[in-house]
């Protein structure tokens, strides 16, 4: 919240406040004086002079006291009951946790929270695996080569191809004959050439219309 807009929800919520309470001590004061002006006419001019200036004094020092305590106060208890809240919602979120390297072994892996990196060997290349409704996270670059993906989601759709004209790529995780079904891809961005970069897009936007 910047500094404006700061100043501006203390100033509405201050008027508003003193407005509410001088509206409310306008209209038993209309009452009151009613009567009072009814039972001694004569001081009926003093009466309906009273009936606005009372309430405006009063909204004045309503509107002064809320703009210096009031309305700071009340923003201040808001943004602490949300971070309250916040914090309640961290310690009750379940934590992620990764499948350990020794539990990664078989040729099929499912229903595994995996870090890609905990797959690598000594050649970064990840060959004939087959990994159905995986969450699989990075961060990492990653390079398919004849790999079948199948209804998989990729939770950052933008920005996450790279095209190379290289067909060597260095720095990369190499997935060699692999099969990807119903996985979700967290934090990790693809590289190849113009054609198998296009043919990951294709298959996004495939899956978009459906």
């Amino acid at each position: 919240m910047s500094f404006v807009q700061y100043y501006l929800r203390v100033l509405s919520i201050a008027f508003s406040g003193a407005w509410a309470v001088a509206n409310a001590v306008s209209f038993v004061l209309s009452i009151l004086f009613g009567v009072i002006a009814w039972k001694y006419p004569p001081k009926e001019s003093i009466v309906k002079d009273l009936m606005w200036v009372i309430p405006l004094a009063i909204f004045v020092v309503i509107l002064i006291i809320s703009v210096a305590i009031v309305a700071p106060y009340q923003i201040y208890q808001n943004q602490q009951q949300k971070i309250d809240e916040l914090r309640g919602a961290l310690k009750t979120a379940p934590k992620q946790t990764f499948a350990i390297p020794d539990a990664l072994t078989a040729p099929t892996l499912q229903n595994m929270t995996i870090r890609l990196s905990d797959l690598v060997r000594e050649d970064f290349i990840i060959r004939n695996r087959t990994f159905v409704n995986c969450h699989i996270y990075g961060p990492a670059i990653i390079s398919l080569t004849q790999c079948t993906l199948i209804n998989n989601v990729f939770t950052e759709a933008e920005n996450i191809f790279i095209e190379t004209t290289d067909k060597t790529v260095t720095g990369a995780i190499g997935l060699d004959n692999c099969i990807i079904k119903d996985c979700t891809f967290h934090k990790i961005s693809f590289i190849g050439l113009h054609e198998q970069i296009e043919f990951l897009k294709a298959g996004i936007a495939d899956k978009r219309k459906k």
